[in-house]
Protein backbone atom coordinates (compact mmCIF):
# COMPACT_ATOMS: atom_id res chain seq x y z
CA UNK A 1 0.00 0.00 0.00
CA UNK A 2 1.32 3.42 -0.75
CA UNK A 3 1.55 6.18 1.88
CA UNK A 4 0.35 10.16 0.30
CA UNK A 5 4.52 10.84 0.00
CA UNK A 6 4.65 7.83 -2.38
CA UNK A 7 2.02 9.54 -5.09
CA UNK A 8 2.83 12.92 -3.97
CA UNK A 9 5.80 13.10 -6.03
CA UNK A 10 4.95 12.28 -9.34
CA UNK A 11 2.44 14.80 -9.03
CA UNK A 12 4.05 17.39 -8.34
CA UNK A 13 6.75 16.48 -11.22
CA UNK A 14 3.93 16.55 -13.31
CA UNK A 15 2.31 19.69 -11.94
CA UNK A 16 5.75 21.80 -12.24
CA UNK A 17 6.00 20.04 -15.81
CA UNK A 18 2.86 21.18 -16.74
CA UNK A 19 3.50 24.77 -15.36
CA UNK A 20 7.01 24.93 -17.08
CA UNK A 21 5.61 24.84 -20.51
CA UNK A 22 4.55 27.42 -23.31
CA UNK A 23 2.51 30.08 -22.09
CA UNK A 24 4.92 31.07 -19.78
CA UNK A 25 7.95 31.47 -21.74
CA UNK A 26 8.85 35.25 -21.96
CA UNK A 27 10.41 35.35 -25.63
CA UNK A 28 7.83 36.55 -28.27
CA UNK A 29 6.90 34.19 -30.43
CA UNK A 30 8.43 31.12 -29.14
CA UNK A 31 7.53 27.89 -29.91
CA UNK A 32 8.11 25.73 -33.45
CA UNK A 33 7.61 28.32 -36.07
CA UNK A 34 7.93 31.39 -34.47
CA UNK A 35 7.27 33.80 -37.40
CA UNK A 36 3.78 32.02 -38.12
CA UNK A 37 2.61 33.67 -34.46
CA UNK A 38 -0.07 35.61 -35.13
CA UNK A 39 0.28 37.94 -32.26
CA UNK A 40 3.92 38.60 -33.38
CA UNK A 41 5.98 39.83 -35.69
CA UNK A 42 9.33 39.27 -35.01
CA UNK A 43 12.82 41.21 -36.11
CA UNK A 44 13.32 38.81 -38.91
CA UNK A 45 9.78 39.49 -40.60
CA UNK A 46 9.85 42.91 -39.89
CA UNK A 47 13.28 43.27 -41.96
CA UNK A 48 12.21 40.63 -44.51
CA UNK A 49 9.60 43.27 -44.84
CA UNK A 50 11.26 46.04 -47.25
CA UNK A 51 9.49 48.77 -45.94
CA UNK A 52 10.95 51.41 -43.55
CA UNK A 53 8.07 52.18 -41.01
CA UNK A 54 5.99 50.07 -38.53
CA UNK A 55 2.98 50.39 -39.91
CA UNK A 56 3.79 49.04 -43.18
CA UNK A 57 4.72 46.18 -41.85
CA UNK A 58 1.31 45.41 -39.87
CA UNK A 59 -0.70 46.33 -42.45
CA UNK A 60 1.24 43.90 -45.12
CA UNK A 61 2.22 40.98 -42.53
CA UNK A 62 -0.67 41.02 -40.09
CA UNK A 63 -3.72 42.99 -41.58
CA UNK A 64 -6.25 41.62 -39.18
CA UNK A 65 -4.33 43.34 -36.08
CA UNK A 66 -5.65 46.73 -37.89
CA UNK A 67 -9.08 45.91 -38.19
CA UNK A 68 -11.69 46.78 -35.97
CA UNK A 69 -15.19 46.13 -34.53
CA UNK A 70 -18.15 48.42 -34.93
CA UNK A 71 -19.23 50.79 -32.33
CA UNK A 72 -19.93 48.78 -29.53
CA UNK A 73 -20.24 51.42 -26.94
CA UNK A 74 -21.78 55.12 -26.13
CA UNK A 75 -18.22 56.18 -25.31
CA UNK A 76 -16.45 54.75 -28.48
CA UNK A 77 -19.45 56.78 -30.91
CA UNK A 78 -18.47 59.35 -28.60
CA UNK A 79 -14.63 59.15 -30.10
CA UNK A 80 -12.70 56.98 -28.16
CA UNK A 81 -10.00 54.90 -29.62
CA UNK A 82 -10.09 52.08 -31.26
CA UNK A 83 -6.33 50.18 -31.53
CA UNK A 84 -4.19 51.94 -29.06
CA UNK A 85 -0.48 51.47 -29.51
CA UNK A 86 2.32 51.61 -27.13
CA UNK A 87 6.43 51.49 -27.75
CA UNK A 88 8.39 50.02 -24.89
CA UNK A 89 4.95 50.57 -22.97
CA UNK A 90 5.11 54.00 -23.49
CA UNK A 91 1.12 55.24 -24.78
CA UNK A 92 1.82 56.47 -28.56
CA UNK A 93 -1.76 56.73 -29.15
CA UNK A 94 -4.08 55.24 -32.33
CA UNK A 95 -2.89 53.39 -35.10
CA UNK A 96 -1.68 55.89 -36.76
CA UNK A 97 1.50 56.61 -34.28
CA UNK A 98 2.47 53.20 -35.81
CA UNK A 99 3.61 55.92 -39.39
CA UNK A 100 5.97 57.52 -36.94
CA UNK A 101 7.66 54.21 -35.60
CA UNK A 102 10.86 53.87 -37.56
CA UNK A 103 11.98 50.07 -38.07
CA UNK A 104 16.05 50.61 -37.51
CA UNK A 105 15.37 49.68 -33.43
CA UNK A 106 12.01 47.63 -33.59
CA UNK A 107 12.87 44.10 -32.05
CA UNK A 108 9.50 43.06 -32.22
CA UNK A 109 5.80 43.79 -32.67
CA UNK A 110 3.01 42.43 -30.20
CA UNK A 111 -0.65 42.23 -30.97
CA UNK A 112 -3.01 42.17 -27.50
CA UNK A 113 -6.49 41.31 -27.66
CA UNK A 114 -9.18 43.65 -25.89
CA UNK A 115 -8.74 41.98 -22.93
CA UNK A 116 -5.04 41.04 -22.75
CA UNK A 117 -4.52 44.80 -23.02
CA UNK A 118 -7.03 45.34 -20.65
CA UNK A 119 -5.35 43.71 -18.47
CA UNK A 120 -1.68 44.87 -18.85
CA UNK A 121 -2.66 48.29 -19.39
CA UNK A 122 -5.76 48.83 -17.67
CA UNK A 123 -9.28 50.41 -19.31
CA UNK A 124 -10.12 51.64 -22.82
CA UNK A 125 -8.49 49.08 -25.08
CA UNK A 126 -12.14 47.91 -27.01
CA UNK A 127 -9.94 46.97 -29.70
CA UNK A 128 -6.43 46.07 -28.06
CA UNK A 129 -3.31 47.26 -28.29
CA UNK A 130 0.24 47.18 -30.30
CA UNK A 131 3.18 46.64 -28.49
CA UNK A 132 6.22 47.85 -30.09
CA UNK A 133 9.20 46.80 -28.71
CA UNK A 134 12.67 48.18 -28.77
CA UNK A 135 16.27 46.70 -29.07
CA UNK A 136 18.31 47.44 -26.06
CA UNK A 137 20.81 50.20 -26.56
Amino acid sequence: MRSRAGWATPFVIALLTACGSGQGSSVPGAGSNPMSDPDFLLREEILDSNTSVAYDVVRNRRPQWLQTRGINTVRQAAGEQGIVVYMDNARLGGVDALRRVGLASVQYIQFYSAPEATQRWGANHLNGAILVSTRPR
